[in-house]
């Protein structure tokens, strides 16, 4: 098994669960914690479309530590404290810097957002996760190419000298063929982190470190790190009415239509788990 624990989201994902857990199969960790359900309050928190039973399933049958979760809902208003906490994912005690950084939120942050936050702190620490530990965050329709799948097996708690590793990502709107190179810039996006101490995580799903009381930076601008190639990430489904939804949660917005465009014809490998899911795929 690979040293690294998942924390992994879903929420209505019946086009892309299955072969979501296959990759999961894939990379083997040695924790797994999977959410079903929703950051945003107005809506039920849990999917409604069989995603839940996918993964409780799945949960029941994984040979490692696996864990189910739900997405944690909270009054932001009420929960400066619970964010402050929430903040601090190295074991370390809250400071009066993380009550500053969870003020700022709640003044300023969706809810929508504050709820990631928090969920996604409370399945590290549901997972015991801690200083040295490697953990990284996947959502269902994002895929690794194979080669970074076997880098994985290179994450030692004791031997690495980077504490983060990065990708480029390859965005697909429309289909397996076209695909976009600039839509993210974010290279550390969904990407495995090792646990330092100062980590913190902000709203939405922001890892930062801290490096005075008040000033928290970007782990990547701290931490050394390493590339390893490009990562996948299918933003298409059969089903229109749940790309919508997607983005009628908390103050989500689609993007510019400028942006979201798939412009380059695709000729490298996709993963072989997407391969073999989608048989008519070459």
């Amino acid at each position: 098994m690979k040293n690294i624990t998942l924390l992994v989201t879903y929420w209505n994902e019946k086009e892309w669960v299955d072969v979501s857990l296959k990759q999961i199969k894939k990379i083997n960790p040695k924790k797994i914690i999977i959410c079903d359900g929703c950051f945003d309050s107005r809506k039920l928190n849990k999917s409604t479309d069989g995603t839940r039973e996918i993964v409780q399933d799945f949960i029941r049958q994984y040979e490692g530590e696996a864990f189910f979760f739900e997405a944690i809902r909270v009054n932001k208003w009420k929960s400066i404290k619970k964010l402050a906490d929430a903040m601090c994912i190295d074991g370390q005690k809250t400071s009066l810097g993380d009550y500053y950084w969870a003020i700022r939120h709640t003044l300023r942050t969706n809810p929508y957002r504050i709820n990631q936050a928090i969920t996604f702190s409370m399945m590290l620490k549901k997972a015991r996760v801690s200083v040295g530990d490697w953990f990284m965050t996947i959502d269902a329709d994002q895929f690794y190419s194979d080669s970074m799948i076997e880098s994985l097996e290179e994450l030692s708690s004791c031997q690495s000298d980077y504490q983060q590793i990065c990708a480029d990502e390859y965005t697909f709107f429309e289909n397996f063929e076209y695909y976009s190179d600039t839509y993210e810039k974010r290279k550390w996006n969904n990407m495995p982190y090792q646990m330092v101490k100062g980590a913190r995580l902000l709203p939405t799903r922001d890892f930062k470190i801290k490096t005075s009381i008040f000033k928290v930076e970007d782990y990547h601008s701290v931490v050394k790190s390493k590339a390893v190639g490009n990562y996948f990430h299918y933003k298409f489904r059969k089903d229109i009415e749940r790309i919508s939804s997607g983005y009628e949660l908390g103050d989500r917005k689609a993007p510019e239509k400028e942006r979201a465009m798939s412009t380059k014809f695709f000729t490298e490998k996709h993963p072989s788990v997407i391969i073999e899911h989608f048989v008519n795929l070459k």
